[in-house]
């Protein structure tokens, strides 16, 4: 987990993570100000793992609640559209958050970017 502050603006990189209570405190803990931007991986896996799975990943559900503990600005997940595993596809889980987003109060501030592609934002600055 990398916290990237530039004084004016935050950038929480977690890499492959999971919720857990010690990620919540210390994230909570070291950002100074209200965050910038989280971005946070989301995964796939088939219910009959997903248990298993969400010990040590996030899924697309865990992520859009992680980004709202935050409270973060913008949410760009990562992690998706780039290989296809033995249990899911490489675009099961953007297809979930998709789903969760179509009616999320939040929807507008999640920024999915197709692998490759760059997003620029302005006026984060407080």
């Amino acid at each position: 987990m990398y916290l990237i502050d530039d004084g004016s603006v935050s950038v929480l990189f977690t890499g492959d993570t999971a919720v857990t209570p010690d990620a919540l405190v210390l994230t909570k803990t070291i950002l100074p100000r209200r965050l910038d931007v989280a971005l946070l991986p989301i995964g796939f896996a088939p219910r009959w793992k997903e248990q298993i799975f969400r010990r040590g990943h996030l899924t697309a559900g865990d992520a859009l609640s992680l980004f709202e503990e935050l409270n973060a600005r913008i949410f760009v997940p990562f992690h998706w559209g780039t290989f296809q595993h033995v249990t899911s596809g490489a675009y099961d889980a953007i297809r979930v958050l998709r789903s969760l987003l179509e009616n999320h109060e939040r929807a507008a501030e999640v920024k999915i970017l197709p692998p490759g592609e760059t997003l620029v934002i302005d006026n984060l600055a407080t």
